[in-house]
């Protein structure tokens, strides 16, 4: 089974990818599953070139294809959605994983999370705090 079958087997039609040169590792296959009619994101921040101008043109030629320019932020948060899923913790240790500055939002929620406990629990549930 080649790449394109197994993509195909999977019934997605939503493809998110990065590579080691933007210009040659996610432009090409990029394009090309655009014109075989999936939806494709390219993140930027997770691939590099060989100087900004063939990153800033392989961006412009993706755009004009159809391919959508996002960060890792972008599916990071588009993936997580809502904090008020079940394992929203285990997001927001990824997530300070990946981000460190995103600590702070993680602590800040979790604060948030206890003032907000009824009567009775605030003194047992604790802020998260994430290893680094």
């Amino acid at each position: 089974m080649g790449q394109a079958d197994f993509v195909e087997a999977t019934g997605r039609k939503t493809l998110i990818m990065a590579g080691v040169w933007t210009s040659v590792c996610v432009a090409l296959p990029a394009l090309q599953a655009e014109a075989d009619g999936y939806n494709v994101l390219a993140v930027m921040d997770a691939s590099g070139d060989v100087s900004k101008l063939a990153a800033d043109a392989a961006m412009l030629r993706m755009a004009d294809g159809g391919v959508e320019s996002v960060t890792t932020n972008t599916i990071l948060s588009e993936t997580h959605r809502t904090w008020k899923r079940p394992d929203a913790p285990q997001w927001g240790e990824l997530y300070a994983e990946l981000v460190p500055e995103y600590q702070s939002v993680v602590e800040s929620y979790t604060r948030a999370q206890a003032a907000a406990a009824p009567a009775g629990e605030q003194g047992r549930r604790r802020p998260a705090t994430l290893a680094r």
